[in-house]
């Protein structure tokens, strides 16, 4: 939950626990939905890696997010309590997205303090972007 945040050192952080009031449909955007749809249905993979990307990007302020509000509007109209996706910092990580806030009840809350943010990197030649 932190990492997602993308907080700066000391930084406070509040981190709560909820659980569903409802059994939730959920639109799963995650890699293993396209990994499973790209051997019959190469087109339909590539969109929904897409829509996992664009939801995964971060939406800084002045950051044009109408497509995502779109997407979540359509998964709405659809029948969706909500929308999974890959975490853009975290190889394992999935973030949920829930639509409606009464579906969910607040069971627990901490405060946390970011002490240490570790970026691993490589070094790239200029060639290998081309």
């Amino acid at each position: 939950v932190v990492y997602e945040l993308r907080p700066i050192k000391k930084e406070l952080i509040s981190i709560a626990e909820f659980v569903t009031n409802k059994k939730m449909k959920f639109a799963d955007c995650t890699s293993e939905v396209y990994k499973k749809i790209e051997t019959e249905n190469f087109e339909l993979s590539n969109l929904l890696l897409f829509i996992s990307s664009d939801f995964s990007h971060p939406h800084y302020q002045g950051h044009k997010y109408w497509f995502t509000q779109f997407l979540a509007g359509q998964f709405i109209n659809m029948g969706f309590d909500g929308v999974v996706f890959n975490s853009s910092l975290i190889d394992t990580g999935k973030n949920y997205v829930f639509f409606n806030p009464n579906d969910c009840t607040a069971i627990n809350s901490k405060l946390c303090r970011v002490r240490k943010i570790q970026i691993q990197f490589d070094n790239i030649n200029r060639q290998d972007l081309l």
